[in-house]
């Protein structure tokens, strides 16, 4: 299947594909706030991609699990996947914010 047509139209189905494609690029998703619970506290990420992002409070610890395995993070921005989670350890609690990604998810 042809991407242009002889007539150097594009076909409809790669047109109805690149149609879809930039219509998803541009949804914008609203940032959705996180009830903190008690130190520490354990995140699990749903099914969607996106950013969870760690601001203020007094954070002495933050440990991103994927799969079987653990790191820690330094940064308050952190990319997470389906299932992932994130433990923040705290003594004055943190505003955490989850920030969808609009492409890849």
């Amino acid at each position: 299947m042809t991407l242009v047509n002889p007539d150097l139209t594009v076909n409809p189905i790669w047109w109805r594909f690149f149609l879809f494609l930039f219509q998803s690029i541009t949804q914008v998703s609203p940032i959705q706030p996180v009830t903190v619970g008690a130190s520490p506290f354990t995140y699990t990420q749903g099914q969607s991609r996106g950013v969870l992002v760690v601001a203020g409070g007094t954070v002495s610890d933050i440990q991103l699990t994927r799969g079987s395995v653990t790191i820690p993070v330094t940064i308050g921005s952190i990319p997470v996947s389906a299932n992932d989670t994130v433990k923040v350890t705290y003594s004055v609690a943190p505003t955490i914010n989850f920030v969808p990604t609009t492409f890849g998810g």
